[in-house]
């Protein structure tokens, strides 16, 4: 059994998580924390965090290195960590209660596949909040080991104070989970003294470097540090009004710990995602929900068969370790959050929010753990209920994993599109558009990649490019489109500086392709409530360099082989050799792009504009009338860029003698008279 349940634990890590790994990528701070590595290299990661987690950068600079830049490589770590993790709390949680190994074994099952969290697949930033969780159970389980058997192993607790330490002064997840050690060493002191006031001292005394400890960390974190996350709100909102304000903290408690608890398993019977999978990927989930639901079944009755044997106080009093668990997860999930209830931080259980669970996950493991055992009856329907719950969880993260890859793919093909349009950009230029099709990717994301793409031997602090979402900076760091004003934006260890006069501006709404809008074409952008008028004028496209040379390519290693070229590809190369004024060369991409033309529908047919300006220019009126006619048919919104177009086409001299055709033509796309 000692290997038995770190085994077990590991086959249901690797169907939760690994069976989408060769298809998963970067997300979400992923991005920067790699291209920081490529650019500053490991020692960087000391500046990258010296903002607002410096002793996070120890971390970094060991894992980067080993792992580098290979998104499998991440994947597998961010798995191996989650794994170690459960092994702890197996671990801590057999110290903690001896008589009741079998419920250790059972929260650490539903710790591996808790269902609320899902941004597992962030791979390079949640493996190292999996390394200071294991880190933070580590030390607990060292304080119990200690307070067992304080003259000999009395340097367990100076350890664990060091790792208590490292992991506070890291990151703030884990302070509120520091109130729990209290009640550990009351439970572990309960063992050897009988009179609650021998037992009230020795916890006094064993807790109290951690409460120092702890006051430390506050002082540190409310005076000294200064940071751009969360500041500690819960006293202004209840000094403001203390009866709506503790009204509105308790029941923010309560919901966030049903959200933590309840909701996050319950969200495993919505089925419903079901509908929109291809045959394969539907077969595959029903396939891996039934495994993991049998092995489990099966591990469960094995832990009973075990622990009958060898552990009879285990078996006979059942009960009361179920109550155990259920009183020591609650305490666990009251002071677990703390702080996110004291930075009015919202937990959700969805991306991004849903990281808020992270130390919420052990609470909600015990939780669960002794309400099955408490409540059912029999040890094959307890084994059933738990391995449908591991079946269900395990599901889940397959469905989760479908999206980031959809995302992943998203995200190469708007990289691949933006080089196939901009072969080169000059530095210091702003990309800005009003919406970003992402969950998993914000600005701040793509703006990493985005450098790697367009500037890779780049190491000084200067940064060349940034991207700004208006949907989330729009009031804030772009207040107006004045095109003096200067952009100045700090990332971490680099800095963009720039003019808005020096902007891209792009749109990127799938199926539609990216789109660079042209002031002097006012091609058609999609409609936005993020987009106001004046954003429409700074668009540069002097900042596109039309002959880099090498063209940009994003880094291959990463985006791995190119796929065959769809629409999109001649799109950008017909937009751009339009701007070049090469009329020859946009045919000749149009010749060859008449199969994807007959997809297009009224979602992007007015992607033949730059196609019907071609043919027109090199004189075949008929295909560009044609072309029109057929986008104004799919759809008549698309009448004022056809008609601006036309116009265009109508002032070359060449077509004077064409006058009849251009006002049939104006008739059928109900144009102004010409």
């Amino acid at each position: 059994m000692k290997y038995f349940i770190p085994g077990a634990l590991l086959v249901l890590c690797m169907l939760s998580f690994a069976p989408l790994v060769p298809w998963l990528g970067f997300y979400w701070d992923d991005w920067p924390a790699i291209w920081f590595f490529n650019s500053l290299g490991a020692s960087g990661f000391q500046q990258v965090f010296a903002v607002d987690r410096p002793q996070l950068a120890w971390l970094f600079q060991v894992t980067t290195p080993i792992m580098r830049e290979s998104t499998v490589g991440w994947q597998f770590f961010g798995i191996a960590t989650r794994w170690i993790n459960a092994v702890a709390l197996w671990w801590f949680l057999s110290l903690l209660f001896p008589r009741w190994k079998k419920f250790a074994a059972i929260a650490a099952v539903l710790f591996v596949i808790y269902p609320g969290f899902q941004q597992q697949y962030v791979s390079v930033t949640y493996s190292h909040g999996f390394i200071l969780s294991t880190i933070f159970t580590i030390s607990l389980g060292l304080m119990a080991l200690a307070a067992r058997n304080p003259t000999r192993l009395w340097p367990m607790y100076i350890l664990s104070l060091l790792l208590s330490g490292f992991v506070l002064f890291t990151v703030e997840y884990y302070f509120g989970l520091e109130l729990l050690r209290p009640v550990i060493l009351w439970i572990v002191l309960s063992e050897k003294y009988n009179s609650y006031g021998d037992r009230i001292k020795k916890t006094i005394l064993y807790w109290s470097p951690y409460v120092l400890l702890l006051f430390g960390f506050l002082i540190y974190t409310v005076f000294f540090h200064e940071t751009p996350r969360g500041q500690i709100r819960i006293f202004d909102i209840l000094a403001s009004n203390p009866i709506s304000g503790s009204f509105y903290l308790l029941t923010t408690i309560i919901q966030d710990l049903f959200e933590a608890s309840f909701f996050a398993w319950v969200k495993t019977f919505d089925l419903r995602r079901l509908i929109d999978l291809n045959p394969i990927n539907s077969l595959i989930f029903i396939l891996i929900t039934l495994l993991t639901a049998s092995l489990t079944y099966f591990f469960i009755l094995r832990l009973e068969t075990f622990y009958q044997g060898g552990d009879k106080s285990a078996n006979t009093k059942q009960k009361s370790g179920a109550q155990y668990y259920i009183l020591f997860g609650i305490i666990s999930l009251l002071v677990a959050g703390w702080p996110f209830w004291a930075t009015d931080l919202q937990l959700k259980l969805r991306f991004p929010l849903d990281r808020f669970t992270l130390p919420m996950i052990m609470g909600v493991s015990l939780l669960i753990t002794g309400l099955i055992e408490y409540i059912f009856q029999g040890q094959r329907f307890k084994s059933l209920v738990i391995g449908i719950l591991a079946g269900l969880a395990v599901g889940t993260h397959f469905l989760t994993g479908l999206t980031y890859i959809q995302e992943w793919e998203l995200q190469k093909e708007f990289f691949r599109q933006l080089t196939w349009r901009a072969p080169g950009i000059k530095p210091a230029t702003l990309l800005l558009t009003p919406e970003l099709p992402f969950t998993y990717y914000s600005d701040n994301s793509l703006t990493a990649p985005l450098n790697w793409t367009y500037d890779p031997y780049n190491r000084s602090p200067e940064m060349s490019f940034l991207i700004l979402n208006l949907e989330s900076r729009l009031g804030d760091e772009i207040t107006n489109f004045d095109p003096e004003n200067k952009i100045q934006h700090d990332y971490r260890a680099k800095t963009f500086t720039g003019n808005l006069s020096d902007t891209l501006l792009f749109s990127y709404q799938p199926p539609r392709c990216v789109a660079i809008y042209d002031p002097e074409i006012k091609n058609q952008m999609p409609q936005s409530d993020y987009l106001p008028p004046g954003a429409l004028l700074i668009s540069n496209l002097d900042r596109i360099i039309l002959d880099a040379n090498p063209p940009a390519t994003p880094p291959e290693h990463i985006f791995r082989n190119e796929p065959e070229h769809d629409w999109c590809f001649y799109f950008q190369k017909a937009e751009l050799a339009r701007q070049e004024g090469n009329w020859e060369r946009v045919v000749e991409l149009g010749d060859q792009a008449q199969i994807f033309m007959e997809t297009l529908d009224e979602k992007n047919i007015d992607e033949l504009l730059p196609f019907i300006e071609g043919y027109a220019r090199v004189g075949q009126l008929a295909k560009s009338i044609q072309l029109s006619e057929r986008t104004f048919q799919l759809a008549p919104v698309n009448r004022f860029a056809l008609c601006a177009t036309w116009d265009r086409i109508h002032n070359i001299n060449q077509f004077d003698e064409d006058h009849e055709t251009f006002k049939q033509l104006y008739q059928t796309l109900q144009c102004e008279s010409q």
